[in-house]
């Protein structure tokens, strides 16, 4: 059993994930935790902490366990990404003018694809990926002319499949 008694943030849990070091991820609706088999240690937004998570109420949580990162999706504070080695986030902030941050606060979806690629779906605002390497957004919003889809939709799920497809 997990609960607050064990010493879990919130028993409003959305995602859990494992990384490459056997930990167990929880993103709940207040903070990150992380699961050490015995041991909760707690993750918290602060703005008076240089690289804190930038946000409390996570949607989803994502371990790249060939960089040894963690990826975290919030419901309106954007991206971020923990770095294991040195024990900080990094964040992506929403910035509607890709592709220097997330389009859209509310990130539903996370998936890892090819290439050092992650699928970012949004609430309203479809379809982004950040190339990890050069650390630049790109917004698949726009239409195949080049133009502004004015429509909003939402991406619920990102799945690849064997072969590296994405859905």
């Amino acid at each position: 059993k997990i609960g607050l008694e064990e010493g879990i943030s919130n028993n409003d849990i959305t995602s859990i994930a494992q990384d490459s070091d056997g930990f167990l991820w929880f993103a709940t609706e207040n903070g990150l935790n992380r699961f050490d088999g015995n041991y909760f240690t707690t993750y918290f937004a602060d703005s008076e902490t240089p690289n804190s998570i930038s946000g409390n109420s996570l949607n989803m949580v994502l371990a790249d366990k060939d960089e040894n990162v963690i990826w975290i999706a919030t419901q309106h504070d954007g991206l971020s990404r923990f770095e294991k080695s040195t024990q900080t986030f990094v964040n992506y902030p929403i910035n509607e003018n890709l592709p220097n941050g997330t389009a859209y606060g509310g990130i539903t979806a996370l998936c890892l694809g090819n290439d050092n690629v992650l699928w970012i779906g949004t609430f309203n605002d479809g379809l982004s990926k950040l190339d990890c390497e050069r650390k630049k957004f790109f917004s698949l919003r726009n239409l195949a002319d080049g133009k502004k889809n004015s429509s909003k939709f939402s991406v619920g799920a990102i799945l690849k499949d064997s072969n590296g497809d994405i859905y």
